[in-house]
């Protein structure tokens, strides 16, 4: 529900946000694109974009063809850390989508990786490969990973469908402005990164062999995401 014709278009100025025509939303649908955001800044961003719906008196149709996708800069991370924010990812996608909930679950442009053939592939792999081929192993993971998978490696270092941003993309929120929300979805995510940088993948991989109890899956759980861990069948 963004005309073309709208003021609001031209009124956006280029603070946060660039607008992109997106067939697939229809009926006057746009993709919001911001430039990259250090964490902090993205309330700012978002009530700039509230604001000028606000002024204009533009009322945007959150369908369930619009979803928010977050990119995150992994630019700062190792390939074992790398790794470990993957597996990590894997254990509680749950989390995700509990988030998320029913609105993007069964979505065909969010398919879960615990329903991606692709899962089999990293764990597959992974146990056959040592520490001086970790690179190659995630280069040629991420060149075959599919842009519509739930968590999106290929837009690591881009391959013939996505374009590379030194980024992983999670693609699970519905649309929404609700910051209370997005704020939530965000930490979750930082929390993610960061604990990821911090627990070595030697550690993560001897966790897997030998920790068979959910209160231990908890456990970790709530080390992860602290704050924004909820209570979620596992």
């Amino acid at each position: 529900n963004i005309d073309e014709d709208l003021e609001c278009e031209s009124n956006l100025g280029h603070y946060f946000w660039k607008i992109k025509a997106d067939g697939s939303l229809r009926d006057c649908g746009k993709e919001f694109v911001s430039v990259p955001l250090e964490v902090g800044a993205i309330p700012y961003a978002l009530q700039h974009l509230d604001h000028v719906f606000t002024t204009y008196e533009v009322e945007p149709n959150f369908t369930n063809r619009c979803s928010i996708h977050i990119h995150v800069n992994i630019l700062d991370m190792t390939i074992t850390e790398l790794l470990v924010f993957i597996l990590l990812y894997f254990i509680y996608e749950k989390h995700f989508f509990t988030v998320a909930g029913t609105k993007r679950e069964s979505n065909i442009f969010c398919v879960p990786l615990n329903e991606s053939d692709q899962i089999n592939y990293i764990l597959g792999n992974l146990k056959f490969i040592s520490k001086s081929d970790y690179a190659n192993y995630l280069e040629t993971l991420c060149s075959n990973w599919q842009k519509y998978n739930a968590l999106n490696l290929a837009c690591i270092y881009g391959n013939s469908v996505v374009h590379g941003y030194g980024t992983i993309e999670f693609r699970h929120l519905y649309g929404t402005l609700d910051n209370k929300i997005l704020s939530n979805w965000i930490k979750s995510i930082c929390y993610l990164k960061q604990f990821s940088k911090q627990y070595s993948l030697k550690h993560l991989l001897e966790f897997l062999k030998s920790s068979c109890t959910t209160s231990e899956y908890v456990e970790l759980y709530r080390k992860i995401f602290k704050d924004t861990a909820l209570s979620i069948n596992l």
